[in-house]
């Protein structure tokens, strides 16, 4: 199979999952400039960019029909409204507090090592995101050195436990898409739930 031919059956079975009864595929011919921008745009609502093309051919025919001059709205998908949240919040709870609960934990299946390395994940992760990175499973095991399957269970056991969310962001890399990391705003909050539910007693039981 040459590469022109393994591109085009991804883009094949792209559009079969993607294309429903009511979307059709049709080209689009844009300035360089602008597919820049939309390529950005594409990036902040967690949008396909054939998709969002689309929505934005739609939202200026409705403006036209309708003789308005108003700034068409696009609707970002939820995984990209939780990233933005997550993203544009102080982490309503720091980052010491989120480690500070992670290490007080005693979730049934961990010890002292497991809690030392997820205090490290949620800090590696604050840290890229804090430098204007966008943190994935590769970039933190290129970052710490570890091998990516294990940077990977971790961010599984966050993610189960509600401290980290795992977003599909389109074009990362010329086309390529990713899952960023990104801490929940409400880690702190969230963890304690999930640690109730899972033991039976809240985190800092001794100070209640």
């Amino acid at each position: 199979m040459t590469a022109a031919s393994h591109k085009l059956d991804i883009r094949k079975k792209w559009w079969s999952v993607t294309l429903d009864e009511n979307l059709v595929e049709c080209r689009a011919t844009v300035p360089r400039e602008g597919h820049d921008r939309i390529k950005v745009l594409a990036g902040l609502l967690g949008e396909k960019l054939p998709v969002l093309v689309g929505k934005l051919v739609i939202s200026a025919l409705t403006m036209y029909e309708r003789g308005v001059e108003e700034t068409p709205r696009i609707e970002a998908t939820p995984q990209a409204v939780m990233a933005r949240d997550a993203g544009g919040s102080s982490y309503s709870n720091s980052v010491d507090d989120l480690c500070r609960s992670i290490l007080s934990s005693r979730f049934p299946d961990d010890n002292g090592a497991a809690r030392m390395r997820q205090c490290a994940m949620v800090t590696a992760v604050a840290v890229e995101t804090a430098a204007g990175k966008k943190p994935s499973v590769s970039t933190i095991a290129k970052l710490t050195g570890n091998h990516p399957s294990q940077i990977m269970l971790l961010a599984q056991a966050l993610e189960d436990r509600n401290v980290l969310l795992r977003i599909h962001t389109p074009n990362v890399k010329k086309g390529r898409a990713a899952k960023m990391l990104q801490i929940r705003a409400d880690a702190v909050a969230e963890l304690g739930k999930v640690h109730v539910s899972a033991t039976g007693r809240p985190i800092f039981a001794d100070a209640i």
